[in-house]
């Protein structure tokens, strides 16, 4: 294990300690052929110390992502023909939602219609801090730029650099996007002052 002994441990929990007073996270993600992703995500939450983590994905792969921990808590929504969540899914979402402390949303969760206004209801909504990763950012890129400052709680999103080229307006597939991470970084964070390195 390299760099084990240099990495921060989390403090001892007190014998007297609940789950509960460790945070609540709620994973919102997965599709058809893309249940792993939402599992991976709830573990890691796990292991970086989460009292309980919850995992809210399509009913269609729900039985899957349960089964890679028995620690995480899957919860089915609806699901469209194509395996994604369907806008019915809201409820379950925001049920799950209303007693998480942080949210990730887009590990594995497919591009739809659905899943873009699902999405882009809980980037202006969730109080949480909320991680928007993967698939969340497809549905993001899709917000009128000025739109990406109306959101209710703090927002953290973890772009690669065809997602960052989409989300800045650019082409994802073009030469700029392909090009070294560390360079493409610099660019952007000279012509907009809200990346940086």
């Amino acid at each position: 294990m390299l760099f084990r002994s240099g990495l921060p441990r989390l403090p001892p929990r007190g014998r007297d300690s609940s789950k509960r007073d460790y945070g609540r996270v709620v994973v919102v993600g997965g599709a058809a052929g893309m249940a792993g992703a939402p599992a991976l995500a709830a573990m890691a939450a796990l292991k970086s110390g989460a009292g309980l983590v919850e995992a809210v994905v399509p009913e269609s792969v729900a039985a899957i992502t349960a089964s890679f921990d028995p620690c995480v808590m899957t919860h089915a929504c609806p699901a469209g023909r194509d395996g994604t969540c369907d806008s019915a899914a809201l409820t379950v979402i925001r049920t799950r939602l209303a007693e998480a402390d942080a949210v990730a949303i887009g590990p594995g969760l497919g591009r739809s219609a659905a899943v873009t206004e699902i999405v882009q209801l809980l980037w202006r909504e969730a109080p949480q801090p909320a991680v928007f990763d993967a698939d969340a950012l497809f549905a993001i890129s899709h917000l009128d730029r000025g739109m990406l400052s109306v959101h209710a709680g703090p927002r953290i999103l973890t772009p690669h650099t065809g997602e960052m080229m989409r989300l800045l307006g650019g082409d994802p597939r073009s030469e700029q996007a392909r090009d070294r991470p560390d360079r493409k970084s610099t660019r952007l964070n000279s012509s907009h002052s809200s990346v940086s390195r």
